[in-house]
This record gives C-alpha cells, sequence and structure tokens, in this order.
C-alpha cells in the first residue's frame, strides 16, 4: 500500500504554521524516545537495580494517570501557544539537568522524570486545541490524522534511533539532544 499525497495534504503542508507544527513535534517525539531509552539506561547503569529500571519507567508515565484527566480542563483557562512554548523550553531545561542528577542522586532522577512528564501532559491537549484555529474545520481530519501519522513514525523511528544514540554517545549525551528537540 503506497502513501498517496492528496491535494488537501499539500494544502495543509502549504500551511506554515501547521507545517512548523507536524515539523516540531516530529522532531520533538523523536527526542522524547530518546528520553524513554535514556531514563531507565541511565538509572540501571548508575544503579545495576532492574527494580529502579522499571519504577523510573512507572514515574514517567505516573502523570499521565495522575493529570491526564485534568490537563485539558487547565489548559483552557490559558492562553495554549505560551503554555506550550514554556512547556517546551522548561522539559528542554529539565532534561538537561537528568546527567547532573544523576552523578549526585538517583532519587532526584525520578522526580526530574516525573516533572519532565508531568509538563507533558499538559503540551498535548494544547496541541489537539489549537489544530482548529491553524487548519479550520474543514482540514481538522486530515490534520489530525498527518499528526497521528507522525506520531506512528516517531514510534518506529524514534526507538530504533534512541537506542543507536544511546549505545554510540551515551545516555548523557542523549538527553542534550532530547533538550535540543524541546527548543526546535
Amino acid at each position: 500500500m503506497a502513501l498517496e499525497v492528496t491535494a488537501g495534504d499539500r494544502s495543509l503542508l502549504a500551511n506554515r504554521n501547521f507545517l512548523l507544527l507536524w515539523v516540531g513535534q516530529f522532531v520533538s517525539q523523536i527526542g522524547d524516545k530518546l528520553a524513554m531509552v535514556a531514563f531507565p539506561w541511565i538509572v540501571y547503569t548508575s544503579t545495576g537495580s532492574e527494580l529502579s529500571t522499571g519504577a523510573v519507567l512507572a514515574i514517567y508515565t505516573l502523570p499521565y494517570v495522575l493529570f491526564g484527566v485534568v490537563s485539558g480542563v487547565l489548559v483552557d483557562r490559558f492562553d495554549k501557544r505560551h503554555i506550550m512554548v514554556f512547556s517546551d523550553l522548561a522539559r528542554a531545561a529539565l532534561v538537561l539537568c537528568v546527567p547532573l542528577a544523576a552523578d549526585w542522586s538517583i532519587a532526584s532522577v525520578f522526580v526530574l522524570g516525573f516533572l519532565v512528564a508531568s509538563i507533558g501532559v499538559f503540551f498535548e491537549p494544547c496541541k489537539l486545541a489549537i489544530l482548529p484555529e491553524l487548519v479550520g474545520t474543514s482540514r481538522l481530519v486530515r490534520a489530525n490524522s498527518l499528526l497521528a501519522t507522525g506520531e506512528s513514525l516517531t514510534e518506529v523511528i524514534g526507538f530504533a534511533v534512541a537506542g543507536f544514540v544511546v549505545y554510540a554517545v551515551g545516555a548523557r549525551v542523549a538527553f542534550s539532544i532530547d533538550s535540543i528537540t524541546f527548543v526546535v
């Protein structure tokens, strides 16, 4: 089955704001996969504990359970673009701190993982809420489809790239790269 680019796709990709969001999300989600590989790796190499490694993954997903339901309600009260920019800048700063935190205290890595994921929970509803504003309601289904396709591609490509990066340059550098992807 070939991937067909329709006239609707071309008009969406000609929409500067949507294209910036789509490309930015693709790059950032590749970085998210770096963090999802690097967090457990840095914990395991620091502790040698499989339990701690599993715990950091659980802590990284916990904010989605705790805040996922209320995040949409809360972001509706504020400027979504500002929340998105703040979220990415805050996460960029936090992931830069992870390698330093790992040298200081492994508990601080757990806290940073929780904070990075907690801030991320508020980004997603903002992205979905501004989409109609960017593309209009007539192209909303196709825009959501293109965003979902990008997310699926990052699942496949991102983990492979993340594994290679962590192997080739180490988890500490992977966090720096992830920080850059948030700025993108």
